[in-house]
């Protein structure tokens, strides 16, 4: 499929998380070179910069666009107002190195990860209304869970469950866990993958759950179960999945995914770009066939995120740019059912 991508160079080191707001209007973008920055949709012009003062490797906003969530990596997380750019609140972890931030779907509470200098990981939910009332001070309010990785396991990413009562989260030997908040204990435990899962993705109903991991594959689970029924070779180490928002849709129905990934940046230097894997592909969920790739990016894609409305996405990348893609009208065509 060819597209010709617009490039946004807001950032000047690798690119960490991509993602738009719950209406589309804003696009957010984090990156090593110790920045968030905030682009509007519509002519995609930088229309905020936040500044971390720290390596930031996840951000997320609030459903009405008014908070920023973003992770200090050896300092913690950061509230900013998306409207003023002024810092409302920052929480410093106990941990070395603080890996992701996200929101629960109700936005009253938010999970962070982060690891200790024993190498050990943690989860700790906070409720958000207690994190803006802590402010700036230093240390951390009350947290409301506090979950510990499995044993030997580094916790990679953690994802929410349905109604915020559950919280899945993927390790860096491949296995997948849920976590029940009520119970206060893991309810399922399985090793999916047969290396580390970078990130687990859901669709926005819950219904899918897609792992991205090491070994060149990206698998569909049920949520529940975590009985594998897809599995989608990327043949290089996978490290995001996103999902088509129009596998809902009444008209131009897609129940397709991206995946992105690509060898180790430590590697790139003796291989070709084609050799790397820094193509994103696109499959059909259901038929589990690759109906195109997308290139552009000369180093490892780390991200990759689909408009709400289905007609474009955006993917971020080692080389530190980040590509706006709109799709052609042949991809509403029955050739890309």
């Amino acid at each position: 499929m060819s597209m010709q991508p617009i490039y946004l160079t807001g950032h000047s080191r690798p690119v960490q998380k991509v993602m738009f707001n719950y209406d589309g209007d804003l696009l957010f973008t984090c990156s090593d070179d110790k920045t968030v920055c905030m682009y509007s949709t519509h002519l995609l012009d930088r229309v905020g910069l936040f500044q971390i003062n720290d390596s930031c490797k996840s951000i997320d906003v609030t459903k009405d666009s008014k908070l920023l969530f973003a992770t200090a990596t050896t300092k913690g997380v950061k509230v900013f107002d998306c409207k003023n750019g002024d810092l409302l609140a920052e929480m410093t972890m106990p941990g070395i190195k603080t890996s992701q931030v996200e929101l629960s779907y109700s936005d009253k509470q938010v999970l962070v990860v982060y690891e200790d200098k024993n190498r050990d990981t943690f989860i700790r939910i906070f409720n958000v209304k207690d994190v803006l009332e802590w402010g700036k001070k230093d240390g951390q309010p009350q947290y409301v869970h506090h979950i510990k990785g499995p044993k030997d396991h580094c916790v990679n990413n953690a994802k929410w469950g349905p109604l915020d009562e559950t919280i899945y989260y993927g390790t860096d030997k491949g296995r997948l866990l849920r976590y029940d908040l009520n119970e206060g204990s893991v309810i399922k435990a399985r090793d999916v993958n047969k290396h580390e899962i970078f990130t687990i993705t859901t669709s926005p109903d819950f219904t899918m759950l897609f792992t991205a991991s090491r070994d060149g594959t990206a698998k569909l689970l049920h949520p529940d179960t975590f009985d594998e029924i897809r599995s989608y070779e990327f043949k290089f180490p996978c490290r995001n999945v996103c999902v088509s928002p129009l596998y809902q849709a009444e008209e131009n129905q897609k129940f397709h995914i991206l995946l992105c990934g690509g060898q180790d940046a430590k590697d790139v230097t003796t291989t070709k770009a084609q050799k790397g894997g820094f193509e994103m592909q696109l499959y059909n969920i259901i038929y589990n066939e690759q109906l195109a790739s997308v290139k552009g990016h000369f180093g490892t894609v780390h991200t990759v995120a689909f408009h709400p409305d289905g007609q474009s996405f955006v993917s971020g990348s080692e080389d530190g740019y980040v590509h706006y893609h709109r799709f052609t009208p042949e991809y509403f065509t029955k050739r890309f059912e």
